[in-house]
């Protein structure tokens, strides 16, 4: 649509100006039991 193309290095600096980052989202397993998670890190 508009053929523009970045380098890694570009695509880097366009993530950074506008405040966001290269992370990916963490896995999580589907069967997970959120309720769980915070009575165990809370004790």
């Amino acid at each position: 649509m508009f053929h523009v193309s970045y380098t890694v290095e570009g695509t880097w600096r366009l993530l950074k100006r506008h405040g966001w980052s290269w992370q990916q989202p963490a896995r999580r397993a589907i069967e997970r039991d959120d309720e769980t998670v915070e009575l165990w890190r809370a004790a």
